[in-house]
């Protein structure tokens, strides 16, 4: 259950960040994962 809720607050950062009202969907790359885990936190496993 704790990767799932990493994950998700990880997820909900970006959404959050990046939502506006008239968009359809939430565009986002690699980085923008690698900086939302910093900002909360979280230890990503490493890219290999």
């Amino acid at each position: 259950m704790g990767e799932t809720n990493r994950y998700s607050r990880i997820v909900e950062e970006i959404f959050f960040k990046s939502y506006r009202k008239s968009f359809t969907e939430v565009l986002f790359e690699r980085e923008n994962i690698i900086h939302a885990a910093d900002k909360l936190g979280i230890k990503l496993p490493k890219k290999t």
